[in-house]
């Protein structure tokens, strides 16, 4: 019996790591690459800062200017070339002030970027989640679509 549990077990977990190890590493996710929007922080303006309980994460949100404009005119239609980004920070007890958290490291970074024609199967908008090193976690690209 335990052979058999073996073999199921390998028949699963094996397709399982390779199909992880397809999406692992990548520099580029659904066409958006890191690299050009790694200085997002310094460049566009910071729109909101959220902290997720769920995550331990307190995240903080970017536009850059196309996407900015629109936003704070309180309308809804970006145009192609708006780009929302937004960093995941780990966080940790703050030692000066013992009842709150303070940002400690990047955990991930997510990009939205509009484009209507390219991203038209996703309601015209374009995702990527990147890892501290910029590089594409293993998990299916689609899957994260609306991660953001």
């Amino acid at each position: 019996m335990p052979a058999i549990l073996m073999t199921l077990f390998l028949s699963i977990a094996v397709p399982l790591t390779a199909y992880a190890d397809a999406f692992a590493g990548r520099e580029e996710m659904n066409g958006i690459r890191f690299k050009e929007y790694q200085s997002f922080a310094k460049q566009w303006q910071l729109i909101t800062v959220r902290y997720r309980t769920d995550t331990g994460e307190q995240r903080f949100t970017y536009a850059n200017k196309a996407a900015a404009k629109v936003l704070m005119s309180g309308k809804t239609e970006y145009p192609d070339g708006a780009v929302f980004a937004k960093v995941g920070f780990a966080t940790e007890d703050d030692p000066l002030f013992p009842s709150s958290k303070i940002p400690h490291g990047e955990k991930r970074f997510q990009f939205m970027v509009r484009d209507k024609v390219k991203y038209a199967s996703t309601g015209g908008w374009g995702y990527a989640l990147f890892d501290r090193e910029g590089r594409t976690f293993a998990e299916e690209p689609s899957g994260k679509a609306m991660a953001c």
